[in-house]
């Protein structure tokens, strides 16, 4: 284990690292700059996830958005695809350089529909892929993601349109 010197001397607070009261205004602030990173985070991540299913559900009407009205986390969603194996779209897309997941994440590596899927009543004959984004991830990405997906499902889908 490492032991590590005082920042300061004198006093006992930080458990002998650092003398001196917490400077409150410094503190407050802190947390204040925090709680507002919070709130424009959530509120990104709406904006990105509304655009993409708006997108999806625009060019693939027979695609099923997954907890959709539900309460979900706001940097993922899910889409299930009829006619088409989520597997397959992980590897088209990521061949197109878009990368996604299928099925849910509490059982990546498994086979068939998952607990989470079977759930939620998912209908086991479509595949499921997950797109997930961050905070970097910018509009004109979203919408290249939406172009290259709609095109793989409009070219391989065994599903009528």
């Amino acid at each position: 284990a490492a032991t590590l010197a005082p920042l300061f001397y004198g006093g006992e607070q930080e458990d002998g690292l650092r003398s001196g009261t917490v400077h409150v205004a410094s503190a407050v602030a802190t947390a204040t700059a925090l709680r507002l990173c919070l709130e424009r985070r959530d509120g990104a991540f709406l904006e990105l996830g509304n655009r993409l299913r708006a997108g999806i559900t625009a060019r693939l009407p027979q695609v099923t958005l997954v907890g959709e009205g539900a309460p979900r986390v706001p940097w993922i969603t899910m889409v299930g695809v009829p006619g088409m194996r989520g597997d397959a779209l992980v590897r088209m897309m990521d061949a197109a350089g878009i990368e996604i997941s299928s099925g849910s994440a509490c059982s990546s590596g498994k086979q068939g529909l998952s607990a989470t899927l079977a759930a939620m009543m998912a209908d086991f004959r479509k595949g499921y892929i997950r797109f997930s984004y961050h905070l970097m991830t910018t509009s004109d990405e979203i919408d290249e993601a939406i172009e290259r997906f709609a095109n793989i499902v409009e070219r391989y889908s065994l599903s009528p349109r």
